[in-house]
């Protein structure tokens, strides 16, 4: 600090010198010779002026010195600043992504903790149906108790009763052991609620710690942004001192520029030292003018100092807060590895709650695929107890046609032998007791069965629900491919894009047609066993040829061109009258190998195949057909897996 005021109060000290030369020289000047005295003036003010040279030039070399400094430290300033900036907006993507994963995470819990109620909604009701069954098995054995015991006289049908006792004591355990399972299904999804459960509470706890660490990261991020601010109004404070700075070089330009001035009058005055009264009056002016450039060089100084001490205290005061910055930095810098640290413990948790969740969705199928197998051999269960029953009902025929026939023999001793009338009559009101006991018994049974086919048919309804909904899918399909057809005659450019998203609808589709397919074979086979219905008669062929239309029109999907000159339901009304037992796999090769945008006829490929080759159309012309045909074309890629196009070109009469 002492070094730099040296050169101002040197300065200083070369005025005073000079004021006192100066006046010296005043009063000398009428007593001394005028040459004497000029050249005394002239190397006085020559030393002045180099004083004042060394000065001013120390004086600029100071002034940049500390300007150099001040943007050096104003660039250092600003490139800590950006760094810490760009890591901390990293830090915020990191976040953003840590937690949009988790988002996803829970989202995809709550899907399968939906699946898993919907499950249980229908284990619940599986064992509803099996209590009801398990009460009309009951009934049915209590039904074949009582008829065993009123049946107990006839001894030739004691053998087949007690066949059918253990026919349904059989059934029963079957239905105990079924009923057993389902017991322990039921008690194993329960478990699997509360482990699902519990997993819920620490993905609760884990987006607890994530909101915590949000707001530890929001307090992180409005403390850089105070610090950002901060930072803002030390750059203003900077820029103002650069100003600062600006006018003291504009002062320093001011006291150069005096100098040279002085520079001017010395070389005027040794021009003008000829003359000596002249020189005399010049250099009294010449000191008056020296003096008051003087006085304003030493006011501008003092200014220049003052501000230059200023700017020194403004430098030290940016330099602390550029510390306190830096700290502040540091410790965000903390603040942030600890929350990556967290983050990361927190990812860890995440993968753990997913292997979990994979191995409790791995159980669950398990289980859904074991209740799935009892639920079909408890419905084969239910097709024994059918026969069953129906064995029993033919039981009861038996048994009260050979009532009949001892009321009969009853009589007939009746009359034979008079003295045994009150032993047979009264044999007779305990049979008939019997047969009414064991009717109203055969009733209750009828209306239990009743009921168990209710809930049969419910499930049935249900099952149709369900193939109603993939209806439904099938028609968002299709309305998803005619806005695919318009995009792609106004979206020409995107036309990869469309063809990757074709190829993605054609596997939805061929998925949902499978699918729907296998429900179906599954749904008639299930409604066969259960029905019994002659296949030979003509509603069931009716039935099986419906069944087989709705098979082709699921595999393959017609489309009428504008130029078809013909409807969609006569294009269907084509097939359906061409359909037969091979069909369908003719119209599925067709579909599957005929080439895209060549027109076959239609009668042509039904009847010799694909590989005719009469069965071409060329300029819209067949070659079997002059007056015309129906034509068909594949449009596999255009509209997707089993799409064809139909049109009719036949000349007009």
């Amino acid at each position: 600090m002492s070094s730099n005021v040296d050169p101002v109060a040197e300065l200083r000290g070369a005025a005073g010198e000079l004021a006192g030369r100066m006046t010296w020289l005043a009063k000398r000047i009428e007593t001394e010779g005028a040459e004497t005295q000029a050249a005394k003036k002239l190397r006085l003010f020559e030393t002045l002026v180099e004083s004042l040279g060394t000065t001013s030039a120390r004086w600029e070399t100071l002034v940049d010195s500390s300007h150099a400094e001040f943007e050096a430290n104003q660039q250092q300033l600003r490139a800590g600043v950006e760094a810490q900036r760009v890591e901390l907006e990293a830090s915020r993507r990191q976040l953003a992504q840590a937690q949009a994963k988790h988002d996803a995470d829970v989202k995809e819990l709550r899907a399968e903790r939906q699946k898993l109620d919907a499950e249980r909604q229908k284990s619940d009701r599986a064992r509803e149906t099996w209590k009801h069954v398990r009460l009309a098995t009951d009934k049915v054995r209590e039904s074949l108790n009582d008829l065993s015991l009123s049946g107990g006289r006839i001894l030739n049908e004691l053998a087949n009763q007690n066949q059918k006792q253990s026919d349904a004591d059989r059934v029963r355990r079957a239905y105990e052991e079924a009923r057993e399972k389902l017991e322990q299904q039921r008690t194993e999804l329960e478990n699997k609620d509360v482990e699902l459960e519990e997993r819920e509470t620490e993905l609760e706890a884990k987006q607890t710690e994530v909101s915590d660490l949000q707001d530890e990261w929001r307090g992180a991020t409005t403390s850089l942004q105070h610090t950002q601010v901060e930072l803002e109004d030390a750059k203003r404070l900077l820029a103002d001192r650069g100003k600062e700075v600006g006018r003291l070089s504009e002062t320093m330009r001011i006291a150069s520029s005096a100098v040279k001035s002085l520079t001017t009058e010395r070389d005027s005055l040794q021009s003008r030292l000829g003359n000596r009264e002249e020189l005399v009056k010049t250099v009294r002016c010449s000191a008056t003018e020296l003096r008051d450039d003087l006085s304003l060089t030493l006011t501008h100084l003092g200014a220049a100092r003052t501000e230059r001490d200023q700017l020194q205290k403004d430098l030290g005061t940016v330099t602390a807060e550029r510390d306190e910055l830096e700290k502040s930095l540091a410790q965000a810098r903390d603040d942030q590895g600890q929350a990556r640290a967290q983050m990361d413990e927190l990812n860890k948790s995440l993968m753990e709650a997913r292997k979990d969740q994979e191995r409790v969705r791995t159980e669950l199928d398990k289980s859904l695929a074991q209740a799935r197998e009892d639920q079909g051999k408890a419905l084969a269960q239910m097709d024994e107890l059918d026969k069953s029953l129906t064995q029993a009902q033919k039981y009861q025929e038996r048994v009260r046609t050979e009532l009949k026939k001892s009321l009969a023999e009853a009589r007939e001793d009746q009359e034979r032998v008079r003295t045994q009338k009150d032993e047979l009559d009264k044999s007779l009101t305990e049979a008939r007791k019997d047969q009414e006991r064991a009717q109203t018994e055969l009733d209750q049974l009828k209306d239990a069965l009743v009921r168990t086919r209710e809930d049969l048919e419910k499930l049935k309804t249900e099952r149709d629900q369900q193939d109603g909904s993939l209806t439904k899918t099938r028609e968002d399909l299709k309305a998803a491919q005619a806005e695919q057809d318009r995009l792609s005659n106004t979206l020409a450019e995107k036309e990869s894009t469309l063809k990757a998203s074709e190829e993605k609808v054609e596997e939805l589709e061929a998925s949902a047609g499978s699918k729907r397919r296998r429900d179906t074979v599954g749904s008639t086979s299930g409604d066969e066993k259960r029905i019994r219905v002659d296949l030979d008669t003509p509603e069931s062929r009716w039935h099986k040829r419906v069944e087989d239309h709705s098979r082709l029109f699921y595999m393959i999907r017609l489309i009428c061109p504008e130029d078809a000159n013909i409807s969609l339901g006569d294009a269907h009304a084509e097939f359906v009258r061409a359909f037969d037992d091979e069909f369908a796999d003719t119209i599925a090769d067709f579909a599957a190998h005929a080439p895209e945008g060549t027109w076959h006829c239609f009668e042509q490929i039904v009847d010799h195949l694909l590989g005719s080759p009469d069965a071409l159309i060329e300029d819209d012309g067949c070659i079997v057909h002059e007056d015309g045909c129906f034509q068909i074309c594949t449009a596999y890629k255009a509209e997707g897996f089993g799409s064809i196009y139909c049109r009719s070109r036949r000349k007009s009469t």
